[in-house]
């Protein structure tokens, strides 16, 4: 009868060649799309505004999709255009942003909220909206930067414009792997 047994080196062999494979299909793996549950106005969103931000400023931008309003000029406040909500009616608060768009073109109208992509850069940058010194300092704001890179309007008739949505409306703000770094 003919008897065939491994050797210790076929055996080292196979073992190494098995967590090669394994390090290949970890490491080689996409990363998944991660989302995260967040109320639309808030501690939860600017929590998350700061953490993406600092990824960045690592060098780890991650590609993340938000609703991005564009407020109206009848607000009567003195304060950015553009934040991170599900309503056109409410004030941006900690959410409000600075977008840097790819292409002009893609600057949404006033008082119109759109599914805009892109990432944010790790930078803050400091807007003073005072016509003098002598004005409130709580019109300087220090927002975070956000390249857009894609925008898609939303129809007239879509959720976000239900001014009489409750108040814990969930807006679900997904990321992924950013842009490749330089």
């Amino acid at each position: 009868m003919l008897r065939t047994t491994k050797s210790p080196r076929s055996t080292r062999q196979f073992f190494w060649l098995l967590v090669f494979l394994t390090g290949v299909l970890v490491l080689g793996a996409r990363p998944s799309i991660a989302q995260t549950a967040l109320y639309a106005e808030g501690p939860d969103v600017s929590r998350w505004m700061a953490e993406r931000a600092r990824r960045a400023s690592m060098g780890r931008p991650e590609h993340v999709r938000v609703p991005l309003v564009r407020r109206s000029d009848g607000w009567g406040c003195i304060c950015p255009e553009y934040y991170i909500g599900l309503s056109t009616g409410t004030a941006g608060g900690a959410t409000w942003i600075e977008p840097r768009f790819v292409r002009s073109n893609m600057r949404p109208q006033k008082n119109l909220i759109v599914l805009a992509e892109g990432y944010f850069t790790g930078r803050r940058p400091r807007r003073d909206l005072r016509s003098n010194r002598e004005e409130p300092k709580e019109w300087i704001y220090r927002l975070w930067e956000f390249r857009v890179t894609k925008i898609r309007r939303l129809p007239a008739n879509h959720e976000f414009y239900n001014e009489e949505a409750p108040e814990n409306r969930v807006v679900v703000l997904g990321n992924a792997s950013g842009p490749k770094s330089r």
